[in-house]
Formats: C-alpha cells, sequence, structure tokens
C-alpha cells in the first residue's frame, strides 16, 4: 500500500471529503457563524486550519477556496458582513439625500 505522511491515500480523500462537507454545512448554513449584536463572528477557520495542519498545503488550499467560492467574505475569526451592511445602509442614504436635494431643487426652480 502506497503511503503518503501517515495515511494512506484513500485515507486521505476521506479525510478531505469529511472536512469538505462540514466546510460547506457551515459555509451555507448558520452553524458557522456566531451573531452578537452587529458582531458576527465566523469558525469556517477552523476545518481549513485543521485540513492544512493534518492533511497539508494542497488540502488547506483545496477547503480555502471552497470557503471562498462559496460567498464567504473573510477567512478569519471576525466577519465583516455587518460593516458591509452598515456600508451599503449609508450608500443608500446618501442616495436618497441626492434625489431629495433634487426633488428640494426642482420645487424650488418651478415654484420661482
Amino acid at each position: 500500500m502506497n503511503k503518503t505522511g501517515n495515511f494512506s491515500k484513500v485515507q486521505r480523500m476521506v479525510i478531505l471529503a469529511v472536512l469538505i462537507a462540514l466546510t460547506l454545512v457551515m459555509a451555507l448554513t448558520p452553524l458557522g457563524y456566531l451573531k452578537i449584536g452587529a458582531l458576527s463572528i465566523s469558525f469556517l477557520c477552523i476545518p481549513i486550519a485543521i485540513g492544512a495542519t493534518v492533511l497539508g498545503p494542497t488540502a488547506g488550499l483545496i477547503l480555502g477556496t471552497l470557503v471562498i467560492s462559496c460567498g464567504e467574505r473573510t477567512v478569519g475569526t471576525i466577519d465583516l458582513v455587518s460593516a458591509r451592511s452598515v456600508q451599503a445602509q449609508e450608500s443608500k442614504e446618501k442616495t436618497e439625500k441626492k434625489k431629495t436635494l433634487a426633488e428640494t431643487l426642482w420645487q424650488f426652480l418651478s415654484a420661482g
């Protein structure tokens, strides 16, 4: 039996498949996140770190790419979803202010 490191190829493939399944479940459901008020903490780096440590950097690359392709914004401990939603809200408010300013200008010009 050809062995790479301490695991055979089949064992490595099974461990990687289990970590991929765990990563997908965590990335696509709320199980991978802890939301406390405006702070959102992501635990998606845990299977990536385990895969990279146990199976090597190639497995870490596969798992990290999978998380990024699932739509995760950061692969760290703090997710920036709440900060991005605040930025989106601010840009929406600026757009509404511009509309309000344009409407005010139109009313001023049409009344005068």
